[in-house]
């Protein structure tokens, strides 16, 4: 070899042998809002005792299905206010699955939009003095 000349170190392919998918990306980055979601409710947890339960909302799209969305909720549960209530609803589409559960699919398939509301409404049942929180989110349909 001489001394100009300069090698490479060959390219090394992940396990499995195929380059990551653009699903798998997709998962992936769904997975690292979630995370900064949480990361931000766990800040807000450490906040003083006395102030009310707090709660955030994210929707990505479905990594298998273009039309579809992942919505979720990610809200505090403390003792004395224990795990809220959840009321979904999107200003077009369908929401798949229990509407009352902290996590939903949103179905835009025959949706004629470009863009749509996802909205959550959180209520902690064991705290009735406090108004209930009402997430919203604009999705914007590929």
């Amino acid at each position: 070899m001489k001394g100009t000349e300069s090698q490479r170190a060959p390219r090394r392919r992940p396990a499995g042998g195929r380059p990551p998918s653009k699903r798998a990306g997709a998962a992936a980055r769904a997975l690292l809002r979630l995370c900064v979601a949480c990361l931000l409710l766990c800040g807000a947890l450490a906040a003083r005792a006395d102030s009310p339960p707090s709660a955030v909302l994210t929707c990505e799209e479905s990594p298998e299905s273009g039309s579809e969305y992942l919505c979720a909720v990610t809200a505090q549960c403390p003792p004395e206010t224990g795990c809220p209530e959840y009321r979904w609803s999107v200003s077009a589409g369908k929401v798949v699955g229990d509407p009352n559960a902290p996590q939903v699919r949103v179905d835009t398939s025959h949706a004629d939009c470009e863009s749509l509301t996802v909205t959550c409404k959180v209520r902690w049942a064991k705290l009735p003095s406090l108004p209930e929180s009402v997430l919203t989110k604009t999705v914007k349909r590929r």
